[in-house]
C-alpha cells in the first residue's frame, strides 16, 4: 500500500483524503495520550488496564518499557512510543508506525514482545494484493475498536479530567488537536470504514477464487 499515492491509498482504505489526514494526526495524538497515561502520578493506567510492562535491558533504558497485552481471538496488542502492533490468529499481525497511518504486515503471525527499538522489528511487508490489504485493514479496524474500548474504560475508571488535561498539554505543542469527544467520533468512523473496506476486498478475493 505504501507505493500508492496518498489519494489512492485513502480510497483503498475506504477513506477520503481528509479522513486519512485526520487519521494520521489522530494516531499521533493518541500515542502522546498513552505516554501521559503511563506517566500519571496516581498510577500507570496501561498497567491498570491489564498491560504487562516489560522494562528494557540494563544499559538500554533510553528505549523505555514495552507494553504488551493479550486480546480477543488469540491476539496481542503492543504499544510503543513509535507505534502500535496488533495480531490475531486469523489475519496475522500488523505494525502501525507513528506519524503515518499505513499498516504493514509482519512476516510472522506472532508479535515479538521485546521490541525496544523499531530497528528490532521483524521484516515488514507492504500489503499489495487484495487479500493482504484485506488482512491489514481487518487488523487496523480491530486496533481502532480497541482504542475506543480503552478510552471508554479510562473515562469510566477515572473520569474525563485526566484525558482533557493530556489534550490541553498536547495542544500547546501542536497546532492541530482533537478534543476527547472528537477523538472518539473519529476512531469510530475509522473502525467502521476500514472494516467495511476489508470486507469488500475479502468478498472480491473469494469471488475471483470461485
Amino acid at each position: 500500500m505504501t507505493q500508492l499515492s496518498k489519494k489512492r491509498l485513502a480510497a483503498r482504505m475506504g477513506l477520503s483524503l481528509e479522513q486519512l489526514n485526520d487519521a494520521i494526526k489522530l494516531f499521533d495524538q493518541q500515542v502522546w495520550c498513552w505516554g501521559e497515561d503511563v506517566k500519571r502520578s496516581k498510577g500507570n493506567l496501561l498497567v491498570a488496564c491489564g498491560f504487562d510492562r516489560i522494562p528494557p535491558p540494563k544499559g538500554q533504558e533510553r528505549f523505555g518499557s514495552v507494553y504488551s497485552r493479550r486480546i480477543g481471538r488469540g491476539g496481542r496488542i503492543v504499544l510503543r512510543g513509535w507505534g502500535l502492533l496488533i495480531s490475531d490468529r486469523t489475519h496475522g499481525a500488523i505494525c502501525l508506525m507513528r506519524y503515518g497511518f499505513t499498516p504493514q504486515l509482519l512476516s510472522g503471525d506472532e508479535i515479538p514482545v521485546e521490541l525496544w527499538d523499531a530497528s528490532l522489528l521483524p521484516k515488514l511487508i507492504s500489503p499489495e494484493s487484495d487479500a493482504d490489504v484485506s488482512r491489514a485493514l481487518f487488523l487496523l479496524s480491530a486496533a481502532c475498536r480497541w482504542i475506543i474500548s480503552y478510552e471508554t474504560w479510562l473515562r469510566r475508571r477515572i473520569g474525563i479530567k485526566h484525558r482533557e488535561a493530556s489534550i490541553d498539554r498536547w495542544k500547546k505543542m501542536k497546532k492541530t488537536n482533537f478534543a476527547g469527544d472528537e477523538m472518539a467520533r473519529l476512531w469510530r468512523l475509522l473502525a467502521k470504514r476500514l472494516g467495511e473496506a476489508a470486507i469488500r476486498l475479502e468478498k472480491s478475493v473469494l469471488a475471483h477464487a470461485a
